[in-house]
């Protein structure tokens, strides 16, 4: 009985293991392209682009998994939908409430409180054709099942 329980154990410590990997990698993965992405388009970043990249990829990253089967404009336009949201609260915190003045999109046609515009959400929902890209590829990387899936349709 004993036995059993350390191999359940050793069995579930090993899946864990390899989840909180996958959890690292995409958020590194998000946490540096966002930034990287800012620094070729304004020229600098703020840390706090790099921790909201790395939270929104992880989300993207999830929900790519739940729209598998969904056309990649409705994929674009509800990752375009996370990075605003996700903007918009990391913005009223950082710019509005703590005044640290990372961005200031004021001078943008519709915005709001000069956190989120329309012409970043375009931008967002833009990058989602190689996000949903990136996500599909890293999958087969983490998810046995999807590889398989994948080998079997080629």
């Amino acid at each position: 009985m004993n036995r059993n329980i350390w191999q359940i154990l050793i069995f579930m410590t090993a899946k864990t293991s390899k989840k909180i990997k996958e959890i690292i990698l995409i958020y590194f993965i998000g946490a540096t392209g966002y930034a990287l992405l800012e620094i070729l388009w304004r020229g600098y970043t703020h840390w706090t682009m790099a921790v909201t990249g790395g939270l929104c990829f992880l989300i993207i990253y999830k929900a790519d998994t739940k729209l598998a089967n969904r056309n990649i404009i409705t994929k674009c336009t509800i990752y375009a939908l996370i990075v605003t949201c996700a903007e918009l609260i990391v913005g009223t915190v950082v710019n509005l409430r703590l005044k640290w003045n990372v961005w200031d999109y004021s001078s943008l046609p519709y915005n709001y409180l000069g956190q989120i515009c329309i012409v970043y959400s375009a931008l967002w929902f833009a990058l989602g054709f190689p996000l949903s890209s990136l996500c599909k590829r890293l999958m087969l990387i983490f998810d046995k099942k999807a590889k398989d899936a994948a080998i079997r349709y080629e």
